[in-house]
């Protein structure tokens, strides 16, 4: 069974222990989850793109023309001096192409695109540490917290 976006973190934060969140993870392991993953936790990964206004999606969930984890294939485009971002794509090109986007899918998993985008996804337990355990291979730095327990910029 396929989940969106959206549900799939609901059923992440209901979860109740570190291992069990850490095999949920894994289980949608896949190149674009991954890159998901990636774009919201790592630092190095700047996003160039304003968020557009944008007309939610009405459909009812599983029925729109497209899902996060399809669109995410086109993310790169808002990824600052991504090597096949195309010469010439403009600010103006690349927020028409993220308002296609958040309107091609469900309007719970536009809400996680752009988490994603301002890198803040909101899920409870969802951590840099618990993603780089799940996949080490993405390998996100963790945030550096002081002796007061804030984190460093």
């Amino acid at each position: 069974m396929y989940l969106l976006m959206n549900e799939f973190f609901e059923k992440f934060e209901k979860l109740t222990t570190r291992d069990e969140r850490i095999n949920f993870l894994r289980s949608a392991s896949s190149p674009l989850f991954k890159d998901f993953l990636r774009g919201a936790f790592d630092p190095n990964i700047i996003f160039d793109v304003d968020i557009p206004e944008y007309r939610p999606a009405i459909e009812p969930a599983g029925l729109n023309f497209s899902t996060l984890i399809n669109e995410m294939d086109r993310a790169y485009l808002f990824v600052k001096g991504h090597p096949r971002t195309p010469i010439g794509v403009t600010p103006k090109k690349k927020e028409a192409i993220l308002k296609s986007m958040l309107e091609a899918i469900h309007k719970e998993e536009a809400i996680f695109l752009i988490r994603m985008l301002k890198k803040d996804l909101k899920v409870k337990f969802l951590t840099p540490k618990i993603v780089n355990e799940a996949f080490p291979d993405i390998n996100v730095e963790v945030p550096k917290k002081n002796k007061k327990g804030e984190i460093k910029v």
